[in-house]
């Protein structure tokens, strides 16, 4: 299921889980290709979902993405499962 569309040109938020805290989206984002984009989203994935296990957990890329698709950036490359 695609994110639903935010308006992030607006807003930027602090994401918390335990001690470890991120803003979102990134300062710059606007200037993101869609690639660095996507990578920027799984960076912000993999540090929060690593905060909670405390380690590098096993996780699928595509899960990864689909958990955290809320914070897809417009015109972020597509975050279809079948195409990861």
């Amino acid at each position: 299921m695609p994110p639903a569309s935010r308006r992030w040109a607006d807003t930027q938020v602090t994401l918390m889980n335990g001690s470890t805290s991120v803003t979102w989206p990134p300062v710059n984002w606007k200037e993101l290709s869609k690639d660095q984009r996507l990578l920027e989203l799984e960076y912000v994935a993999m540090t929060l979902t690593r905060a909670t296990s405390g380690h590098q957990p096993f996780v699928e890329r595509a899960e990864l993405l689909e958990e955290f698709n809320f914070l897809a950036l417009p015109g972020t490359v597509p975050l279809s499962p079948k195409k990861i």
